[in-house]
């Protein structure tokens, strides 16, 4: 701990001279907390921003002599290059034994490139660490993004065919803000991971909220009465390989019920249903894989609050099955909140409370109560410091309690 903290008093002494948001500044440079507001860029979805076709050079080739205007190659129209960095220096108890080390938590490059008017594609690494210590680069979202017209109702209808996102993490990622901490529940806990091969349809419902909400809350998922995504998966999840035939569904219904009178307000309810991803037993038998998750949030450019109720059986993985191999019935909920300072909008406090039973049935089994608080400071562009402390309380007798302390920087470029 004592490592820990001197390490914290020397890059805390080393970022006094980075310039903090100052209140009011405009969406996307640094308008207050990304924690708070999901107009700030997220993982999940890198780049928002329609891309530029033109740019200013006195005496560019082909450019006016008039005015330095310049068209760009038509190779880079239409390209966005986007990247998100999360690092961090951490301390740790955890099964007795303590550590402290600086870390690489996540390194994505998101490449997209609009095509034509109705298709587009997205090409986003990420980094992970072996058993070895060595790095690999894997591929978290690599698909093929179909737009269209729409109805009425039925807005921003789009499909995206690959490696593209599952319904639940990049919605709630958006929402949070906090990314940079630690994955959202479910994923934490083990149900699903965030992006899997499959193809996904996803639209708003009826249009989209105003320009002053997208800028100043959350730009995400933005439609006016709601929105949904439904998809069909392998469902093995972004890295591992199917193990059988087997195709799951899962799918996300969010409801904006009065956006006139409380935009922020969203009911959401997220479902799975299909087989976990392990190779067929005796008969061919797989173990079910199954759920659903009812949340429940609320935004505004000051505060975010969010709850969520889980019930499901088995996992994605398939690690939850008893010796016989059948699906273990699982449920739990988690809470969060999230405020900024008032007058000092680049100051951000967050709290979070997870509680997961992997096994209903028996009261022998761990049912982890997870507590997390930290504050938060934003810089320009939606590069955020973060300190943080995580707690796991075990319910098992004799299991040790985990805690967890971390300075992490976000780097949004």
């Amino acid at each position: 701990m004592k490592r820990f903290v001197m390490v914290l008093s020397v890059i805390g002494v080393s970022a006094l001279g980075i310039g903090g948001t100052a209140p009011g500044a405009a969406a996307g440079e640094g308008h207050g907390s990304p924690a708070l507001s999901g107009a700030q860029q997220a993982p999940g979805d890198l780049a928002q921003a329609p891309p530029a076709t033109r740019f200013n050079q006195a005496g560019a080739a082909g450019g006016s002599a008039g005015n330095g205007s310049a068209e760009l190659p038509k190779a880079l129209q239409g390209l966005k290059i986007k990247g998100t960095v999360y690092l961090a220096y951490a301390a740790q108890k955890s099964g007795g034994k303590t550590s402290n080390q600086f870390e690489l938590k996540r390194g994505y490059l998101d490449v997209q490139k609009t095509l034509t008017g109705y298709l587009s594609g997205r090409y986003t690494t990420d980094i992970t660490q072996l058993g070895s210590g060595d790095w690999e680069t894997r591929i978290k979202y690599l698909y093929a993004k179909f737009t269209f017209q729409g109805t009425s109702f039925i807005t921003q209808p789009s499909v995206e065919f690959g490696q593209g996102h599952a319904p639940y993490h990049d919605f709630w990622e958006a929402i949070n803000g906090y990314r940079l901490q630690g994955t959202m529940f479910l994923e934490r806990n083990g149900v699903f991971t965030s992006a899997d091969r499959g193809v996904v349809f996803g639209c708003n419902f009826d249009g989209e909220m105003d320009a002053a909400y997208k800028n100043d809350v959350n730009g995400h998922y933005a439609g006016h009465r709601g929105s949904a995504q439904i998809g069909v998966y392998n469902g093995g999840g972004y890295h591992a390989k199917e193990m059988n035939e087997n195709k799951v569904v899962q799918g996300r219904v969010t409801v904006r019920p009065v956006p006139d009178q409380v935009p922020g307000l969203q009911v959401s309810v997220v479902g799975m249903d299909g087989k976990s991803n392990l190779a067929p037993g005796s008969g061919g038998m797989l173990p079910d894989w199954r759920g659903a998750d009812v949340m429940l949030s609320y935004q505004s450019p000051n505060l975010t609050a969010t709850g969520e109720a889980y019930s499901g059986k088995g996992n994605q993985s398939g690690s939850a099955v008893d010796a016989s191999g059948n699906s273990l019935d699982q449920n739990g909920y988690s809470f969060f909140a999230a405020v900024r300072i008032p007058r000092h909008t680049a100051w951000g406090v967050m709290g979070r409370y997870d509680h997961f039973d992997g096994n209903i049935h028996t009261s022998t089994n761990d049912e982890p109560d997870r507590f997390i608080g930290g504050v938060s400071y934003t810089m320009s562009g939606g590069n955020m410091w973060l300190v943080d402390f995580e707690h796991v309380k075990h319910s098992v007798s004799g299991m040790s309690d985990e805690n967890r302390g971390e300075l992490a920087l976000q780097l949004s470029y």
